[in-house]
């Protein structure tokens, strides 16, 4: 989780409390999260961060309008 935490610090990114949970059928964990930004362009930088991450199997962004 701390890495993960600071991976959104590093793209720019504020976090709310991670919730996450243990998929053992998969060997995964799926997190779950709110993160702010004022930069718009930070969800493209964050995109790509993660689309290079080996350990990063999938992920979704998905604005909310708030």
């Amino acid at each position: 989780e701390e890495a993960f935490r600071a991976e959104l610090q590093r793209n720019g990114f504020d976090t709310a409390p991670i919730h996450y949970r243990v998929s053992e059928s998969e060997n995964r964990f799926d997190y779950r999260l709110m993160i702010q930004t004022t930069d718009p362009a930070n969800f493209g930088k964050l995109a790509q961060s993660l689309s290079a991450n080996p350990l990063v199997k999938e992920f979704r962004i998905a604005p909310t309008g708030d």
